[in-house]
């Protein structure tokens, strides 16, 4: 139903309920989900998961920041989720979660046009020398 990024790890600022609406969105166990936080800057949704997402919308008394609604939706639907094949996540980053220094690594658009990088995020700007 989803193919996308996520991080085993809840986002820093589901502590102090920063962009929590309720807590029941941050997953603290998770069955059918493989991560807590979702991110969405290169994924795939199913009707069934959009519709899930927007009936959710609809329903709850309150929505979170979407990197934890998603999961949240996701797993009290039942509905799957796929992480991306590594070499598809190897160089996206957001917020801290990243492999192998994506973050730092993916800020300059000529270095995301080596041969081995097939999905680049975040792209900051054009090149080094514009920094």
């Amino acid at each position: 139903d989803f193919v996308g990024a996520g991080s085993t790890m809840l986002p820093f600022w589901v502590a102090n309920g920063w962009r929590v609406g309720d807590t029941r969105h941050a997953l603290r166990r998770h069955d059918r989900v493989p991560f807590p936080t979702a991110f969405w800057c290169v994924c795939r949704f199913s009707r069934d998961a959009v519709g899930g997402l927007l009936g959710k919308l609809h329903s709850e008394r309150s929505s979170s920041h979407h990197e934890i609604f998603l999961p949240f939706v996701l797993e009290t639907l039942g509905l799957t989720w796929l992480p991306l094949d590594d070499d598809h996540s190897r160089y996206i980053s957001l917020n801290r979660h990243g492999a192998r220094g994506a973050q730092h690594f993916m800020t300059y658009l000529e270095a995301a046009a080596r041969p081995d990088v097939l999905v680049a995020h975040p792209i900051k700007q054009l090149n080094a020398s514009s920094a």
